[in-house]
């Protein structure tokens, strides 16, 4: 598993990673931004403030929350930028997951409307039919309703 940053906040970043870290140690945080921008990352010093292991010891990821310590003017605007695409790079997710339950619904419709369609056609035909043979028996002077 890579390392993961899961959460930002103000001065604080959570993170996934495969080992654990000792409350108090200082890391070097790499933070990986986007293709197309014109850096490709930035660091971030901090603290390691917690340490906590999801699953077993054995398996499972450890959950670090980093207190981020003092930052340029220039880095402190890279990662408030960088916090803002976060945020609307989830809410797009949140959107194209309403788009596609939208779409969903609405092939479930199309293919009700569809199914409608062909019924009613079908007792139409039907009443037609039923009709004709009326129309054939009252000729001969016999009204019979099948």
């Amino acid at each position: 598993m890579k390392n993961q940053v899961v959460n930002f906040t103000d001065d604080t970043v959570t993170l996934r990673v495969d080992s654990p870290k000792h409350v108090g140690s200082k890391i070097d945080l790499e933070v990986r931004l986007p293709q197309g921008i014109l850096i490709k990352s930035f660091l971030l010093n901090g603290t390691i403030t917690s340490c906590q292991c999801e699953g077993n010891e054995s398996t499972g990821a450890y959950l670090l929350q980093m207190k981020i310590g003092d930052l340029s003017p220039l880095n402190h605007k890279i990662l408030e930028a960088y916090k803002d695409f976060l945020a609307r790079e989830q809410m797009l997710k949140e959107i194209k997951i309403d788009l596609q339950a939208f779409q969903q619904a609405f092939e479930t419709f199309g293919q009700k409307l569809r199914l409608l369609r062909q019924t009613a056609e079908d007792v139409r035909n039907n009443v037609k039919g039923t009709l004709e043979l009326i129309k054939r028996n009252a000729q001969d002077k016999k009204t019979t309703i099948h």
